[in-house]
């Protein structure tokens, strides 16, 4: 979960929200332009956003390989992230520069990652050819260590982070959004 104000000075006035991350208010792998807010906030308002891990809060520490590229081919066309969201800002209009300050990040006590199996997904990643299987690693998160251990010898600094953070696109750009459907082929 994070937290942002639009404005510092505006906070202390402005009100707080909170957006769960439920099945209605996340999206899986796009940005889609067509969504209705899940909340409409103004100038200064702060919100907490409840996040999920990847594909909806299916990657779970000890999913397989075999499961996250289940995950992935059902979703085809979209990344693995999930984004809690749209949020509208009263007043906002196409072309308006927004001014958004992440006051705090709690992080969750589980982390992932992975690389898609090139034999399956060729084009995906700079890793491809080098994990023709695929690989994931999961963390277990002390939020208040400054590093997990990758493995003996090895310490991952931990440098909490939003995920994505977008504005809303154009409904009315013609540009595909969704990546179509698509049929993934092995180079087996």
């Amino acid at each position: 979960m994070f937290v942002f104000a639009l404005s510092a000075a505006a906070a202390a006035a402005g009100k707080h929200h909170v957006l769960k991350a439920t099945p209605e208010n996340v999206q899986w792998g796009w940005l889609d332009p067509k969504e209705p807010p899940r909340l409409t906030i103004d100038s200064g308002d702060t919100v907490s956003i409840e996040t999920l891990m990847h594909a909806k809060d299916q990657l779970t520490k000890g999913v397989t390989m075999e499961k996250i590229v289940e995950l992935r081919k059902a979703n085809p066309g979209g990344g693995p992230h999930s984004l809690t969201g749209p949020i509208a800002v009263n007043g906002a209009e196409p072309g308006d520069v927004l001014e958004i300050r992440i006051l705090k990040i709690v992080p969750k006590k589980i982390g992932a990652n992975f690389n898609l199996p090139g034999k399956d997904f060729p084009t995906i990643g700079a890793l491809a050819k080098d994990y023709p299987e695929g690989y994931v690693k999961y963390f277990d998160i002390d939020p208040k260590a400054k590093t997990v251990p990758f493995k003996p010898g090895i310490e991952i600094p931990l440098r909490p982070f939003p995920g994505t953070l977008a504005v809303g696109i154009d409904p009315d750009d013609p540009s595909p959004r969704k990546g179509g459907a698509r049929t993934w082929t092995s180079t087996r």
